[in-house]
């Protein structure tokens, strides 16, 4: 069994928030679409206020920001606002956050990706299931995606 978040930008660090809006990376239990953009933000939210700390007035403004956008990069924004969050963080009590705020693991996958990847090397690849996920809601963790593969 894999598991992974799937966000967009791990395809490409510049993306479209509307293109993102648009495409399908799956169904909720409940049959409502999920998409790329439920899954980038999800992430944010999570890398952001769970893994980091940051108050939610950042991850507010990341999101602001990147509805603002025709296009947008993720690590553009991180750079040019680190210095801002990092004081956010201190008005909280907390310390910095150890090394540059922009540079992170991006080691994530999409689902298509991982399924192009166990076919090619001769896997048999279930359904993608995301178990968690809440379209629309910014949740953290609420996109990540279960796949069965299994070698043939």
């Amino acid at each position: 069994m894999n598991w992974d978040w799937g966000s967009a930008e791990s395809m490409r660090p510049v993306v479209r928030p509307e293109a993102l809006r648009k495409v399908p990376i799956g169904y909720a239990k409940d049959g409502r679409p999920i998409s790329h953009y439920d899954a980038y933000v999800s992430f944010m939210n999570f890398w952001l206020t769970n893994s980091f700390g940051y108050p939610e007035a950042v991850r507010n403004k990341f999101i602001a920001d990147l509805n603002a956008s025709k296009k947008f990069n993720s690590f553009e924004w991180l750079k040019k606002n680190a210095d801002w969050a990092e004081e956010q963080r201190r008005v909280l009590g907390k310390g910095k956050v150890a090394g540059p705020l922009a540079y992170r693991n991006r080691a994530y996958r999409t689902p298509s990706s991982m399924r192009r990847v166990a076919v090619a090397e001769g896997f048999e690849v279930g359904k993608t299931m995301f178990p968690l996920a809440k379209p629309g809601e910014l949740d953290t963790g609420n996109v990540n995606w279960l796949m069965v593969i299994k070698k043939k």
